[in-house]
């Protein structure tokens, strides 16, 4: 079942009539009802008459259209709690290419919308740093055609310069910069853009005519292409030694009590300051670091990039570097920002290993099996007389294990099963689990549809065998279903869906044993399609007509029973 995936998202199929179809366990989780109160239920039924009517009848139309529909829906949770959800219609088109219904997949964003209100909330508190904060502040587009215009001053800022903010947000920095002219000031932009982030001195104009000298400190946002640069106004103590050291007193508070490593290297890679931080990513004291080579070659970069470490507990640590360029004490000089990253590479792995593995078993999963079935599709096209098989393997007893030793003994089962489908492939075969008790292996590179058959047949006599399973001995058969290579296959669904009714097929011809798909299982899957469609349609249309008639005896017309004939106005009836 394509549906009964391992996926967080909610997902339903609902045909013409609004009619649930399929559901899988998420979507059982996020509407709180039992299966049987949503399959063959109206989406009225199941979500409220009044969301029907008011949001979700309009939405489902316009995907019954042939249209792909995407809106959020917010509702109310039994504790009243607002719930956000992301809903995604996608039409299910038939073969015969008219929309039969369409997938439904819902999202659940309510963490998501928590976490952006919270980023609302620290945004604010940041607003009301700006609003009180000493040094002036200032947020400057860096698009071209807006020519440096501000977009924001904080009331620091306009007290420096006698602008109200109403008459800086109408200005650009040219109106105000009384050394750069213009073009030196778009310049100053374009570098600012490689570089990241610049400090230096400058001078503006005040509305009065007087000139203020100011500290710059300008960081560079790619995104959204503006600048940040807090001003402080240096006019009374510019180049006074005591307010440079204590400038320095305080930057260096700063870069000591942060997180992030810092380095400040010269021009050949010599380390001439270290923060705390630094220090206890390399393991050494400041004394052994200073003038010694930072060992990696950063001089000459600009940005971010990551390296690997070993500290003196022979730990390899993996480091994200931010470097742009600075001046330090008057000579050209590197700034190195180091963060240690190896808890998240090993969640970003982790996370990786989660998505394309099945958790209980440790096999890859559909994910995983789907696109290795797509490169070995693509290694067909490449070498014609390359083949390979799709073995779909379900187990026939699963349900009465799991029914009468509980679920746990069924997953230990599983773990045993496919244990066993391991040990019977080669190291170049894949075996995945799809879902429930279903398996698949895919067997690449083989001689022919014999040797596939050969596998096949060693892995269902192999199933005679009891598994050993919490001290209990089961023995559990297998049915398989073979789809054998062929260049008529485009994609890796359509030898799945053909593998999987062989599969069904082995199954209704008495379970433990395999069958090869051929096309007449497909054709017949898709008559039985059609014929439960257009019967459904029928009783739909009301196309069905009784009539009862008497039944009598020849030798002496007596009426000895009644029969009823129920007739069809259908062309094909």
């Amino acid at each position: 079942m394509l549906f009964r995936s391992t996926t967080s998202d909610a997902i339903a199929v609902i045909d013409r009539q609004y009619v649930y179809q399929i559901v899988n366990q998420a979507y059982l989780q996020f509407s709180q009802k039992a299966e049987d109160e949503i399959i063959g239920h109206t989406v009225a039924e199941v979500m409220g008459e009044e969301l029907f009517e008011t949001v979700i009848q309009v939405k489902i139309d316009d995907c019954f259209a042939g249209n792909r529909v995407e809106y959020d829906l917010v509702q109310d949770d039994p504790q009243g709690q607002s719930c956000y959800r992301s809903v995604v219609y996608v039409p299910y088109v038939d073969p015969s290419g008219a929309v039969s219904g369409l997938l439904a997949s819902i999202r659940d964003l309510t963490e998501q919308k928590k976490a952006q209100n919270a980023l609302l909330e620290a945004q604010a508190r940041y607003q009301i740093f700006l609003e009180t904060a000493v040094e002036g502040f200032l947020i400057v587009s860096t698009k071209p055609d807006d020519r440096a215009k501000l977009l924001d001053v904080n009331p620091a800022y306009c007290k420096m310069v006698g602008y109200s903010r109403s008459e800086l947000l109408q200005m650009h920095i040219s109106d105000l910069e009384a050394m750069d002219s213009p073009s030196e000031i778009q310049a100053n932009i374009e570098r600012l853009r490689q570089q990241g982030s610049d400090c230096f001195e400058t001078c503006h104009r005040r509305k009065d005519g007087q000139l203020i000298d100011l500290a710059a400190s300008i960081t560079y946002d790619p995104t959204y292409e503006i600048c940040y640069s807090f001003m402080r106004d240096i006019t009374q103590q510019n180049r006074a030694k005591q307010a440079l050291r204590k400038s320095e007193i305080n930057l260096r508070t700063i870069v000591n009590t942060t997180a992030y490593g810092i380095l400040i290297l010269d021009q050949e890679g010599k380390i001439q300051f270290v923060n705390e931080s630094a220090m206890i990513f390399f393991g050494r004291s400041e004394a052994e670091l200073l003038g010694s080579d930072f060992g990696v070659p950063v001089c000459d970069q600009n940005g971010k990039m990551e390296i690997e470490i070993c500290n003196q507990q022979r730990d390899v640590r993996i480091i994200s570097i931010l470097v742009s360029k600075i001046d330090w004490e008057e000579k050209p000089a590197t700034f190195v920002s180091l963060h240690d990253i190896t808890e998240q590479k090993k969640t970003e792995e982790s996370l990786r290993y989660q998505a394309y593995h099945d958790l209980l078993t440790g096999l890859p999963n559909r994910t995983a099996v789907m696109e290795r079935i797509e490169q070995v599709l693509d290694c067909q096209h490449i070498y014609p007389n390359y083949y390979f098989a799709l073995l779909f393997i379900d187990l026939d007893r699963f349900k009465i294990v799991n029914d009468s030793l509980g679920h746990l003994v069924g997953d230990q089962l599983l773990v045993e099963v496919a244990k066993r489908l391991k040990k019977q492939v080669t190291k170049f075969d894949y075996v995945a689990r799809l879902s429930g008790d279903e398996f698949v292996i895919l067997l690449e590179n083989i001689s022919g549809i014999e040797e596939a058959k050969t596998i096949a047949h060693a892995i269902k006599m192999d199933f005679h065998e009891p598994l050993e399973v919490a001290g209990q001995h089961i023995v559990s058969t297998v049915s398989i279903g073979i789809a054998f290579s062929s260049h008529n296959y485009q994609t890796s669904l359509e030898i799945l869906r053909d593998a999987d009714n062989a599969m069904y097929r082995a199954k209704s011809r008495g379970k433990d044993r395999y069958e090869v798909f051929d096309q007449t299982m497909h054709t017949q899957a898709l008559r039985s399609l059609t014929l439960e469609r257009e019967l459904r349609k029928a009783l739909e249309e009301k196309q069905f007509e009784i009539y009862y008639q008497p039944t009598c005896d020849y030798r002496d017309w007596e009426t000895d029973r009644k029969s009823t004939r129920l007739n069809s106005s259908h062309s094909r009836a």
